[in-house]
This record gives C-alpha cells, structure tokens and sequence, in this order.
C-alpha cells in the first residue's frame, strides 16, 4: 500500500512539473537535424517499466509551425518499447512558450526500429534508471 502511494505521488510529480525544472541532455542528433533530449532529473523506474521526459527539437518548423514537443512517457525496459502518456507541443524551440497540450486516451504500445530515436530513448531512460 505504501509503495503504491509513494508511486502515485512520484508519477503525478512527474506528469505535471514543467521544463523549467528539467536537465535536458542530449541523447541523439537525426540526420535531417531533429535532436532528441532525456530529462535525466525526471526518470522513475516501476519493476520493468520506467517512465521518463522527452523533448524533440526540430531544425526547421513542423506543421502549424511546430518547433519542438516535450512528450511524458512509458518504456518497458525488458521488451523495448514506448507508449505516450501525454505531450505537448511548441512554436519555440526547447520546450518553450505555451504549450499546445495533448491528452492520447490508452495509447498503444510502439515498438522502435533497430538503432532508431526512439529506441535509443527508452533504452537510455531504462540505462540511467537503474
């Protein structure tokens, strides 16, 4: 019972600090110029699941002139792969200014192509976790 409460306390912690508490490293660069940041501040680990912030940075505007999203997720360290718990997304880059929040209702689990971002994420979160 206690584990659980203490669980719960971290996680809504979690889900609703913001990225001005965060410590954003670096963890990969894209060709097309896309660079991927971990909040390694803001990682919790659940038996094999670890939960964790991501921020993209995009080169160059996205669609409705996007220039980063910061996404709250779950990894399952044992299989590798990662489901969105909730994201936001920016017209400045770094997480910055007023977020456009989105809620996805039971997202599905995705699994990462070999050596992609988003593998290299979940693993990474499941690295500093431990």
């Amino acid at each position: 019972m206690k584990k659980s409460i203490i669980l719960s306390t971290l996680l809504f912690s979690l889900i609703f600090s913001t990225t001005s508490f965060a410590r954003w490293t670096n963890i990969i660069r894209s060709h097309e110029g896309t660079t991927f940041y971990l909040d390694v501040l803001r990682i919790a680990k659940n038996d094999r699941y670890v939960y964790f912030w991501e921020l993209i940075d995009y080169l160059s505007p996205r669609e409705n002139g996007i220039l980063s999203h910061t996404v709250f997720a779950q990894g399952d360290c044992k299989l590798i792969r990662k489901k969105t718990v909730s994201f936001s997304s920016y017209t400045q880059p770094m997480g910055a200014g007023n977020g456009i929040p989105y809620d996805p209702k039971n997202s599905n689990w995705m699994e990462p192509s070999p050596g992609s971002a988003m593998e290299t994420m979940v693993k990474s979160a499941c690295e500093l976790a431990r």
